[in-house]
């Protein structure tokens, strides 16, 4: 009992010594609009609580990667932004490395190691609070299985594969008035696995130096090429709906009109799988030649920026956030995103009412990380930001596109190293 009211009374010491102190301050949080407005509505009612604990004033601020563009060309950088695509900030510095706090704090026990790793640069440094955790699993729609007659991923095991979600699609994909467009298809928005194929083969985008960065282009590599060459003949095969009907949006997966997705992470579910009137549920993802990698999987969370003149205040924010037990257990009730915090974690499957779903396998995803890429590259090397739809749509051979690009990547690496030195 003396323990916990010594505890109790250092977290009130805590929080009037921050009210006294920053009563005058006010920090900015920049957030993803395409985040949703559940996640807004968490921000918007946590600052007001924050305000008054604290007295500290956060400002959130709602905008995409244009407006976080046009701040930094202003000089009004926020102190904390969400988004996503701008990792390779860090390379020049615009981000706090947050590991040195979580361990000042005491608070790097509170995630898994591996979790942590993932998050990290080579160097070990780590720019990310850890929010949550965006394990990409392999949706179904179990409806739609059940009504062809197919058996679901979830009971294939081990012989859930690339191969398998070949002959899977083909079954599911039905024209059933035969006016040549599909009521259903087997895979929605295959084309945007590209990247994760390419892990899925054992493949990776640069090799790197001790430093981290970028030394040879591999996007010539005969593993980036199956990887390609694999959503490629998804295509072919007449399972995905992009470019074979006049709104590929019309057979997203949350409209009941196809039976695989593979491509979206765990955020789904609190948001487009919230209300949808068919049985789907989850399962690792399909095996490529290394495995169910799901690469993309691991932690996410907001980057501090270096520029700040707030660093105190923006951390006790982002740790009011995302490193407090009872305020994760709210965000998942309203987002139903995955918490980072392994606190939090027990009773994810209890709000997000998934405890007749294969929701374990949200966590085992986090086995199968591939190798880190030390991604943290310059946008002009970045892989999401190439365009591979030529492939896809075989207009192009996968081993003529990804020489030519290897040829672009490697001349841009080349002009980088010699601008440093």
């Amino acid at each position: 009992m003396k323990r916990l009211v010594k505890t109790a009374l250092l977290s009130f010491l805590l929080v009037s010594l921050l009210a006294s102190t920053t009563s005058a301050v006010s920090i900015t949080h920049l957030t993803y609009v395409h985040h949703g407005d559940a996640f807004l509505r968490y921000l918007e009612t946590k600052a007001a609580e924050f305000k008054r604990l604290t007295g500290i004033e956060v400002e959130i601020i709602v905008g995409n990667q244009e407006k976080f563009k046009t701040m930094l060309a202003g000089g009004a950088d926020p102190d904390i932004h969400d988004l996503p695509d701008f990792d390779y900030l860090a390379l020049s510095g615009y981000y706090v490395d947050i590991l040195p706090l979580l361990k000042r704090d005491g608070l790097l026990n509170q995630f898994n190691p591996g979790l942590i790793k993932s998050m990290s640069d080579k160097k070990g440094a780590l720019y990310k609070v850890p929010q949550g955790i965006a394990s990409v699993v392999g949706f179904f729609n179990r409806t739609l299985f059940l009504e062809s007659g197919v058996t679901p991923p979830d009971q294939l095991g081990t012989e859930y594969d690339w191969e398998a979600v070949i002959q899977l699609g083909k079954k599911l994909t039905r024209d059933a008035d035969g006016d040549g467009i599909p009521e259903t298809f087997g895979v929605d928005r295959g084309y945007a696995y590209w990247r994760r194929a390419v892990a899925q083969a054992g493949g990776k985008f640069y090799e790197y130096d001790d430093q981290g960065q970028p030394v040879r282009s591999l996007w010539n590599t005969p593993e980036v090429e199956q990887g390609l060459s694999f959503v490629a003949r998804m295509w072919a095969e007449g399972i995905i709906p992009w470019m074979r009907v006049p709104r590929h949006e019309d057979y997203f997966f949350w409209t009941g009109k196809t039976g695989i997705d593979i491509v979206d992470a765990t955020g789904i579910i609190g948001s487009y799988l919230s209300q949808v009137s068919f049985d789907w549920d989850m399962t690792l993802l399909p095996a490529g030649p290394k495995g169910p990698i799901a690469s993309g999987a691991g932690g996410y969370g907001p980057n501090i920026l270096a520029s700040t003149q707030h660093l105190e205040e923006a951390w006790e924010w982002c740790k009011f956030l995302f490193i407090n037990k009872r305020n994760m257990e709210e965000m998942m009730a309203l987002v139903g995103t995955v918490p980072a915090l392994i606190s939090a974690q027990p009773a994810y499957a209890a709000i997000a009412n998934l405890r007749d779903k294969n929701f374990h396998c949200i966590f085992d995803a986090l086995n199968y990380l591939p190798p880190p890429e030390y991604g943290a590259v310059p946008q002009e090397l970045s892989a999401r930001s190439v365009n591979v739809n030529d492939v896809i749509l075989g207009r192009v051979p996968a081993r003529q596109f990804l020489e030519q690009l290897h040829i672009q990547k490697q001349a841009i690496i080349d002009d980088l190293r010699r601008a440093g030195q």
